[in-house]
């Protein structure tokens, strides 16, 4: 694998996969270094800003993610910037604008395309880096009880849970058949 592994002619797709197994594997410059060079081929695939703009904000580069939503308007539209958006401003300390750009979601007529676990997630994430764990709470629990199965939401349920002391409740949450390692954490 040494010589795919250093090739930069590669097709785009495979240099973005390259890039995915590279931040998997904690590469994390590496893995933005070959998401470039397949936005370098292919700027207009969304895709590819998008996981460009998880490694930047996974790197602090808050400048670098911002010009990534730019760029992810451009080429995918305002609904899909603001989403990657509402994400930047509570990773960057502006909580409270998270909120008000997610409510702003999901007031538009255009809210049915968006996935209800990535955004249920997010605006419950918003709230509690907003030290509004309640409304966190809340809207965890509804989508755990609309989606059963989702991991995401159960752990992030359960972690804050455990936090605000509500062990029972946390227990219960994750008390199912063949729980992940990290619910089995969390049950502890």
């Amino acid at each position: 694998l040494l010589p795919w592994w250093q090739e930069t002619q590669l097709p785009a797709e495979t240099l973005f996969i390259r890039g995915l197994v590279k931040q998997g594997f904690h590469e994390f410059h590496e893995g933005l270094r070959d998401i470039d060079l397949a936005i370098a081929q292919n700027p207009r695939k969304t895709e590819f800003w998008s996981w460009r703009f998880a490694l930047n904000l996974l790197l602090s580069d808050l400048n670098s993610a911002a010009k990534d939503c730019e760029q992810i308007e451009v080429f995918a539209g305002p609904l899909e910037a603001l989403q990657h958006r509402a994400v930047l401003y509570y990773r960057s300390g502006r909580s409270e604008l998270a909120i008000q750009t997610l409510k702003q979601l999901q007031l538009s007529p255009a809210f049915s395309q968006i996935d209800s676990e990535w955004f249920q997630f997010q605006l419950g994430e918003a709230y509690r880096v907003a030290g509004q764990n309640d409304m966190a709470l809340s809207v965890w629990r509804k989508q755990l009880s609309a989606m059963p199965k989702s991991h995401l939401i159960r752990l992030s349920l359960a972690e804050l849970l455990n936090k605000q002391s509500l062990f029972e409740e946390a227990k219960k949450i994750t008390d199912i058949e063949n729980a992940s390692d990290a619910l089995l954490m969390q049950a502890l």
